[in-house]
């Protein structure tokens, strides 16, 4: 299969295959779960069967998180069952993949729908996340001099970063 890799953040959404057109929708939180949409359209003639059995997840932090149900058409499954089915020229299916990531998660880091990996998206802004709600996280350090350091206010900015406000005493 050739494809073409496409990096969401600002870029294409489309993939192009031999045999088709993925187009991915976007990531949501819905239902209190993390979900992507794509949709994909066969671009040869006829009609064939299409099935979704490589499907991976990952996290911001580079973890794998195998979808925990996939939807082809409507027609939900769990990922022991194979999701897909058959697809005809020019018309379009939707896959949906529901994520083990948590509602809090801003970015999912790709999206790999197939086992070779030329079919995927990576840096997908998720749509709806509630952010971690930031509280006071005291944390007394010792430092060179017999400083003592307090984090307060702490906030996650991006993923994988925490900005707070330190204050010294002697």
């Amino acid at each position: 299969m050739v494809a073409a890799l496409s990096t969401v953040a600002g870029a294409q959404t489309t993939v192009t295959s031999d045999d088709g057109t993925y187009q991915l929708l976007g990531c949501a939180v819905q239902n209190k779960q993390v979900v992507c949409d794509v949709t994909y359209t066969l671009t040869k003639d006829g009609v064939t069967s299409k099935y979704f059995n490589d499907v991976s997840v990952f996290g911001v932090d580079g973890t794998l998180k195998e979808p925990k149900v996939i939807s082809f058409g409507g027609t939900y499954r769990g990922t022991s069952m194979r999701a897909g089915g058959n697809v005809y020229k020019g018309i379009p299916v939707r896959l949906s993949i529901v994520t083990e990531l948590p509602v809090t998660t801003t970015v999912v880091r790709a999206l790999v729908l197939d086992q070779g990996g030329q079919v995927r998206w990576e840096n997908i802004p998720v749509r709806g996340a509630t952010a971690s709600t930031p509280s006071p996280v005291p944390a007394a350090v010792n430092i060179a001099g017999n400083w003592t350091a307090s984090l307060t206010n702490c906030k996650t900015t991006t993923p994988g970063v925490v900005v707070c406000t330190a204050t010294l005493r002697k």
